[in-house]
């Protein structure tokens, strides 16, 4: 959360509903604020990541941005 933050992205924790306490609530807006997420996102697994799940998220990283514009060219 706080690496999304410091990305000025701010979650939201659903406290009020029961059995959702390990769960965030993110609210997208518009296609280029989804891929800033999904980036930063990436970002954080990456800097959260270690061992072996470290080198396995260096090849995942960057696979949503490319898929939105892979997306975006085919529209």
């Amino acid at each position: 959360i706080e690496l999304l933050a410091d990305e000025r992205i701010y979650v939201h924790h659903p406290y009020e509903f029961e059995d959702l306490e390990s769960y965030l609530r993110i609210t997208l807006g518009t296609p280029a604020q989804t891929e800033m997420l999904l980036l930063a996102l990436g970002r954080a697994a990456e800097t959260l990541a270690t061992g072996i799940n470290h080198s396995n998220q260096e090849e995942v990283v960057n696979r949503p941005a490319i898929r939105l514009r892979e997306m975006a060219e085919v529209r």
